[in-house]
């Protein structure tokens, strides 16, 4: 087996510690997650039930295929692609901001359409839950396109929570892409302020989400650190 590419998550809790890894055996790609403290083995092998709670929400076709391997080590498909974030970005590059929006707005009605549709609904940070089921991290870095758009497939489930405004997780993920791509949106001069009004919602409800985003990382991430101090919003979970 090679490994053509590993990231660990030091700077979170023991109970969430993973090493993902993808490698390649007999010609075939995969994606490994690790536990990487026996505290961290409960997160890695709930990752089973995140798979199926997925497939049930999305359907196989949607989501890269997962399975438990053996306590603390989960194996998921490797799926090769243009990402939703490259895809966006190419359109906000190239000045055609309709079809930006209409990604998002694709995103919001379709990827978040079983989320519960309440601006006021509180995160429940507790990603080992038995009651969890919508996803936190899905930005647009996780949701991979073919190329008739009709067709996605998320490639990433963690974090799953199990209670979630689509409101909040549409706010958190044009944070990430904003943080992602800021030298390109400067040159545009679009600020964050801007593209977080494609959520139709005031400051008011944005500070509650942020209240709600630094709660979540209170409970997952280890603040000891000092790369945390320095990433306190919207770090790559």
């Amino acid at each position: 087996m090679r490994i053509i590419y590993a990231q660990s998550t030091m700077y979170r809790k023991l109970e969430y510690s993973v090493l993902t890894q993808i490698a390649e055996a007999d010609g075939e790609r995969f994606v490994l997650k690790k536990a990487l403290t026996k505290e961290a083995v409960p997160f890695v092998n709930g990752l089973e039930k995140n798979y199926q709670e997925m497939v049930k929400q999305y359907g196989e076709e949607h989501v890269a295929k997962g399975e438990l391997l053996s306590p603390g080590l989960f194996k998921m498909e490797y799926v090769d692609g243009e990402t939703l974030a490259t895809n966006s970005m190419r359109y906000f590059a190239t000045g055609d901001f309709d079809g930006f929006i209409q990604n998002i707005a694709y995103y919001y009605s379709n990827i978040l359409s079983g989320f519960e549709d309440n601006p006021a609904a509180t995160a429940e940070p507790n990603p080992l839950s038995a009651k969890r089921k919508y996803n936190l991290d899905l930005n647009f870095n996780n949701i991979i396109l073919a190329p008739d758009f009709e067709n996605f497939k998320i490639i990433d489930y963690e974090w799953l929570l199990p209670s979630l405004s689509k409101q909040y997780v549409c706010v958190r993920i044009l944070t990430v892409l904003y943080n992602q791509y800021i030298k390109a949106f400067n040159k545009k001069n679009m600020t964050w302020e801007m593209l977080l009004s494609g959520c139709m919602l005031g400051t008011k409800d944005i500070e509650h989400y942020n209240k709600e985003e630094r709660r979540f990382y209170k409970n997952v991430l280890d603040w000891t650190t000092k790369k945390n101090e320095k990433n306190m919003f919207y770090v790559n979970l």
